[in-house]
């Protein structure tokens, strides 16, 4: 099994030094198993040391585990935390507790893509098409409720997805496709800044995107991707100064997607399966640890002391681990076998307690079971040390590409 970290460098928000365990030649069992659901068996994956033929592993969960998940298996999610989320589903925008029940749904002429749940409750940005066709444009949206016509934030700035709130839920960081360049609008005045105006003069021709808010609300990292020659670059901008930093970024093709620690002091930063960790915290950036190829879609917990990620298989095909950054520890809390699906997109709740993620399947290569027939998104939760339970069927063609959003005020969406 490939190890998540390579090295012994420090990642803790407090900047101790965790234990992690070596990497080895054997590829060791992982800590803990998902469980399937309600009183559903799990399955063990093949673990084989390098060089050898694959053997599969099969890990009896104990009689305990199950008879505890029967009798829970009626009590909802929604019982155990007051949090919602908001996804899109066939050109609507949802918003769901943790049962899956539909909270508030915003119709088809107010749908968008990329939804983002407010942190201050006050409401939905999506990202909607004004214009078809080949000069097709789209800008941002707020969604304030289902009775209300969608409110227009951004003009003539065809708004590229994704986008990123702050965490006050007041402002919102996009790149525009007319400027090329950086830009925050504030939803109270609906005014846009450019920050930026340096990545449309480079030497190379290339696409700005990925835009993320750092948890303090000072900074944006963002990703450039060159077009000729390919060539790929990460850097944070400053937003009262607009001063751009160059972060050490591995040698990607094509930059996907990057992830703020809580004390805003380091990013996972990283695509194709090549994350690094980068401190950013001081004038000169410096790269903490390389990670295992296999791994992606890195999240850290509220409190900094878990990470959630993503980790290919053989059938490249995606499960959620979590990993204990005290302890060391991993443990899977995507299903499997009975409910084998590409899983992606992990996304913590604002409390740290539970993580939602997507998992679809398509017929091919990746399923070993003659069944489940095409499914698009659905809807996962887990608690952090599993349990994981699909909340949602098919949300048909919807493009959530982004995650899951959480909202931090459970009931005041859309007031």
């Amino acid at each position: 099994m490939k190890r998540l970290v390579r090295n012994q460098s420090q990642l803790s928000a407090s900047g101790r030094s965790h234990r992690r365990l070596e990497q080895t030649g054997a590829r060791p069992a992982r800590f803990g198993r998902a469980v399937v659901g309600a009183g559903r068996s799990t399955a063990g994956r093949r673990e084989a040391a390098p060089g050898q033929g694959s053997e599969t592993r099969c890990l009896k969960p104990p009689a305990l585990v199950l008879i505890i998940l029967i009798l829970s298996g009626s009590e909802g999610f929604a019982e155990q935390a007051g949090f919602q989320m908001v996804v899109e589903r066939d050109s609507r925008i949802q918003v769901l507790n943790l049962d899956g029940d539909v909270m508030k749904e915003f119709g088809s002429a107010q749908g968008g893509d990329n939804p983002i749940c407010l942190p201050n409750g006050k409401g939905v940005s999506v990202v909607r098409f004004t214009k078809y066709g080949p000069n097709a444009e789209r800008e941002l949206f707020l969604l304030r409720d289902p009775a209300t016509p969608a409110m227009q934030l951004t003009f003539g700035m065809n708004v590229v997805p994704p986008v990123s709130v702050d965490a006050q839920g007041e402002r919102i960081a996009y790149v525009s496709k007319k400027s090329g360049e950086l830009h925050v609008v504030d939803l109270e005045s609906k005014t846009s800044i450019q920050l930026t105006t340096t990545f449309t003069t480079k030497q190379f021709p290339g696409v700005l995107g990925s835009p993320l808010w750092s948890p303090d609300s000072t900074r944006i990292a963002v990703s450039y991707t060159g077009t000729a020659p390919k060539t790929s670059s990460y850097h944070v901008v400053d937003v009262e100064s607009h001063k751009v930093t160059d972060i050490p970024g591995p040698d990607l093709n094509s930059p996907l997607w990057s992830s703020w620690s809580p004390d805003s002091r380091r990013l996972a930063i990283g695509r194709d399966f090549r994350p690094r960790i980068v401190d950013v915290s001081t004038e000169m950036p410096a790269v903490i640890r390389d990670l295992d190829r296999g791994v992606d879609d890195i999240q850290w917990s509220p409190d900094g002391r878990y990470l959630a990620f993503r980790q290919e298989d053989k059938n490249y095909c995606g499960s959620i681990y979590t990993m204990d950054l005290v302890t060391g520890s991993e443990q899977e809390v995507s299903p499997s076998f009975f409910e084998y699906r590409c899983f992606r997109r992990p996304q913590w709740s604002p409390d740290g307690q539970w993580l939602a993620f997507f998992g679809h399947s398509s017929r091919g290569d990746m399923s070993p079971v003659p069944w489940p027939p095409n499914i698009g998104d659905q809807v996962y939760v887990s608690h952090r040390h599993g349990l994981a339970r699909r909340i949602t069927e098919d949300l048909g063609f919807a493009r959530n590409f982004y995650g899951v959003s959480w909202c931090k005020n459970a009931v005041g969406i859309g007031h």
